[in-house]
């Protein structure tokens, strides 16, 4: 314990001290670094002890089935995490140490590379009972109804675990699949084909031969038979919770398995079998089968999981916000059901983290103004105005609004007629084209707008910094020689009367502010 945490080590203890036996399967998730909810600052709220279960592509990294080096060992260990430090306390969290990781929240993510484990969590048919959702595993399988649909993935089936049968053949168990889709396969094939299972499923049947012989009961001798062999009341049922323990081995030895560590098997050596270690509570997140979003790879796209984790419902002026997530469809464009001009929206953009291209739907902004557009002048009251010289569909990107980005100030006056600002990435900024812009800056205002200013969260890289975007999507089909219009104030933001009347249309009754 080094001299920055000597002071807080009773009050740590205290914590502690009644958690000392209590670890259990979500340890995965964490590999061999150590999870320390701290909370050090009576004034701030505890951490929360709720572990969210996550289904991406996982935050462990796979690593290549290689020989390493002494040099190349040591310098992996001197990386790994010796702590995770679950606090909502800034100033530990401000302390920096690359092998210590402070975060609020624990989540269990699904270990990188299981991508049919991924898809069959969003679609598959099969759902397991809530009594035994576990940290880090899927809820959810493919049966054998969802072949037609799902069996012809060009991901390679992952083998899960292998079975022997009366035929000296193996039964294959897959990663996603229920045990309604098992199949028999030479056992010899998959000796070439898949080495490394046959050596793990040695192992385990080693060690359950073992256990016979060193207790010489009626029931282990059929438990042994039960996990090597299966029975036919198991095979046929997807629900027994033998299959729930056979998912705890495989995504638990698939995290140690990625950071180069040994296979963990998890075992109920009783004909009536328990349910497997809980230690903490979990809940389930995971998309909508029927919405997986159009990034092309959305088996690993982390575009949602990152709204969920960084736009939650709030109060603000005692009113109860509600984000919204305004994704694109595969054809790039937004989902506008149910937009309101008042809602706080957000359209979150794909990054390296997602694994797509360029061409990604999901990249809009990122991609710049495709359309062609024209400045136009409009009349002596209205000055320039932007008229667009192609079709633009509802939902579509049409360009992105750039200036410079301001940090509000009380009481400051100033004209805000070229602002947009944000209410989701920072409430304190706008970005004004007043002084210096793109293209943008010639939308006109109109009361009831054919396109929309939308906060965009977007960067190619999670290593770029992340700097507040606002993108103007159409809110309606604009035909060619049509103006493009959008709303810089809100009727509430109106005054009653002012001298600068608005002109959006001939007759329009509103005014608009002026200073």
């Amino acid at each position: 314990m080094n001299s920055n945490n000597v002071s807080n080590k009773r009050k740590f203890e205290e914590m502690t001290s009644g958690t000392r036996n209590t670890r259990s399967h979500n340890e995965p998730t964490t590999s061999n670094a150590l999870i320390l909810p701290v909370n050090l600052d009576d004034s701030t709220d505890p951490p929360k002890t709720v572990v969210e279960s996550v289904f991406d592509d996982g935050s462990d990294d796979t690593i290549d089935d290689v020989v390493e080096t002494d040099e190349q060992i040591a310098t992996r260990l001197n990386q790994t995490l010796i702590a995770i430090v679950i606090t909502n306390n800034r100033n530990i969290a401000n302390q920096r140490n690359p092998r210590v990781k402070v975060i609020t929240e624990f989540k269990s993510f699904i270990p990188h590379g299981c991508i049919e484990a991924n898809r069959a969590q969003r679609a598959g048919s099969w759902r397991r009972d809530e009594r035994l959702y576990l940290p880090g595993i899927p809820a959810k399988k493919f049966c054998v109804e969802d072949v037609t649909i799902h069996g012809d993935s060009e991901n390679y089936w992952q083998i899960q675990t292998l079975f022997m049968d009366k035929k000296c053949n193996v039964k294959v168990y897959f990663v996603g699949w229920s045990c309604l889709a098992m199949e028999s396969q030479k056992r010899l094939k998959l000796r070439s084909s898949a080495p490394a299972m046959i050596q793990n499923v040695e192992i385990r049947n080693k060690f359950l031969e073992s256990l016979k012989r060193m207790v010489d009961s009626d029931e282990m001798k059929y438990c042994v038979d039960r996990e090597k062999n299966l029975n036919e009341v198991i095979e046929s049922n997807p629900d027994h919770i033998f299959w729930a323990y056979q998912d705890l081995s495989f995504f638990h030895s698939k995290v140690h398995l990625n950071n180069r560590m040994g296979t963990i098997f998890y075992m109920c050596m009783r004909k009536e079998m328990v349910t497997p270690p809980v230690l903490l509570s979990t809940r389930m997140t995971y998309a909508d089968p029927n919405n997986l979003g159009a990034c092309e790879t959305p088996e690993t796209c982390r575009c949602n999981y990152k709204f969920n984790d960084l736009f939650k419902s709030h109060m603000h002026q005692e009113i109860l916000i509600i984000p919204k997530n305004r994704q694109y469809d595969k054809h790039g464009l937004l989902d506008l059901e149910g937009h309101n001009s008042y809602d706080e929206r957000v359209v979150m953009e794909c990054s390296d983290a997602c694994g797509c291209s360029w061409k990604c739907p999901r990249r809009q902004l990122q991609r710049g103004q495709q359309l062609s557009l024209v400045v136009y002048y409009l009349d002596e009251i209205r000055g320039f105005g932007m008229k667009t010289a192609e079709p633009i569909k509802k939902g579509q990107f049409i360009s992105e609004y750039v200036g410079e980005m301001r940090v509000l100030k009380e009481g400051e006056k100033r004209n805000t007629s070229y602002d947009a600002g944000f209410a989701l990435l920072n409430r304190n900024l706008v970005i004004t084209s007043e002084n210096i812009g793109n293209v943008s800056r010639f939308f006109s205002h109109a009361c009831t707008p054919n396109a929309a200013f939308m906060e965009v969260y977007s960067r190619r890289f999670e290593t770029d910094p992340l700097i507040p975007r606002i993108g103007v999507y159409a809110l309606e089909d604009i035909e060619v020689g049509e103006d493009v219009t959008v709303s810089y104030w809100s009727k509430d933001a109106m005054p009653e009367k002012s001298e600068l009347q608005c002109k959006c249309i001939e007759d329009c009754p509103n005014f608009l502010p002026y200073d």
